[in-house]
C-alpha cells in the first residue's frame, strides 16, 4: 500500500475557455451542448479556408496584478489559479511558501507579445513577457509561491506533463503543495502554422465526429495537487487521487490502452 506522505490528491480546479470562465460555466455549458468555436475576431483570415477558433471571452483578464506586464497566456492561467486556490480554500501561508511549487505546462507561451514585437516597433517591455518561462513565474510570484517554479513546453502534453511532475515533486518531498496545469493564448503565430499544414478543420472540430482537421482555440486549467497528509491536516475535500503518473517510460506507462489497462485507470482514482 502506498504510504500517505507519498500519496498525491486534487484539491481545486480552475479553468477559463471558450465556454466558460470558471469551472462551474464551462461544466454548465459542456452539459448544455455549447459550442464555443466562433469566426476569429482576432486573427486576420481573408482568402484562408479555415477561420475558426474556440477563443476566450473575458473582460476581467485585465483586473489581475500588473496585467499591463503580462502577455495575454498569463493572465488567462492567473485567472485560472485564482479560481482553483479558492476552490481548495489555500491561501498560502508564509511558513508554507517554500513548499510551494507551480508547474505550467504551455506550446506557444507569450506568442502575443511575440507578435506584438515586431508589429509595434519592437518595444523591450514586449520581451520578458515572450517565454514559456513567464507563466509560472507570474502566477508564483502573484499568489506567493517559493519552491520549484518551473514550466513543461511538451506542445499538446504539456499540462498533463506538468500535473505528473508535480506528483513527482511531492512524492520527492521538494514540495507539499503544487499549482499545476497550463495555459495557452490564440494568436496568428499558430493559426498561419496549423493552416500551412492544411491540419485546420474547414467547419470546425467537435468530439465523437469524423472531423477533416483541428480547430485551435485557447484558456487555461489549473489544479491544485497535494500530498494527501497536507490535505487531510489542514481539512481539505479531495476531489480524487493521483495514483500513477505513467510518463517515465516504465513499462506499464508504455503499454497501450487495451481491455486490462482501461483509459483513465492506472492514473486516477475518485
Amino acid at each position: 500500500m502506498t504510504e500517505n506522505r507519498n500519496r498525491c490528491v486534487i484539491t481545486g480546479l480552475g479553468m477559463v475557455c471558450a465556454i466558460g470562465n470558471s469551472v462551474d460555466e464551462t461544466w454548465n455549458n459542456a452539459l448544455k451542448g455549447v459550442s464555443g468555436i466562433k469566426n476569429t475576431k482576432t486573427v486576420d483570415t481573408e482568402g484562408c479556408y479555415a477561420t475558426l477558433a474556440a477563443e476566450v471571452h473575458d473582460n476581467t483578464l485585465d483586473e489581475c496584478p500588473h496585467a499591463d506586464e503580462m502577455d495575454r497566456v498569463s493572465k488567462l492561467c492567473v485567472k485560472a489559479a485564482k479560481e482553483a486556490l479558492a476552490d481548495a480554500a489555500y491561501t498560502i501561508p508564509e511558513d508554507e511558501k517554500k513548499r510551494v511549487s507551480v508547474i505550467m505546462g504551455s506550446c506557444v507561451g507569450g506568442v502575443n507579445s511575440v507578435e506584438a514585437y515586431y508589429r509595434n516597433g519592437e518595444k523591450a517591455e514586449d520581451v520578458t513577457k515572450m517565454p514559456i518561462s513567464a507563466i509560472a513565474n507570474e502566477v508564483a510570484y502573484i499568489y506567493g509561491a517559493d519552491g520549484i517554479v518551473t514550466n513543461i513546453a511538451n506542445a499538446c502534453a504539456a499540462g498533463t506533463i506538468s500535473i505528473a511532475y508535480a506528483c513527482d515533486l511531492i512524492r520527492a518531498g521538494k514540495c507539499d503543495v503544487a499549482i499545476a496545469g497550463g495555459a495557452d493564448a490564440f494568436a496568428s503565430v499558430p493559426y498561419a502554422g496549423f493552416l500551412s499544414l492544411h491540419a485546420l478543420a474547414e467547419n470546425g472540430c467537435s468530439p465523437f465526429n469524423h472531423c477533416d482537421g483541428i480547430t485551435l482555440g485557447e484558456g487555461s486549467g489549473v489544479l491544485i495537487v497535494e500530498s494527501y497528509e497536507h490535505a487531510v491536516a489542514r481539512g481539505a475535500k479531495i476531489y480524487c487521487k493521483l495514483r500513477r503518473t505513467p510518463h517515465h517510460g516504465s513499462k506499464r506507462g508504455r503499454r497501450r490502452t487495451d481491455e486490462r489497462y482501461p483509459l483513465g485507470h492506472e492514473g486516477f482514482r475518485c
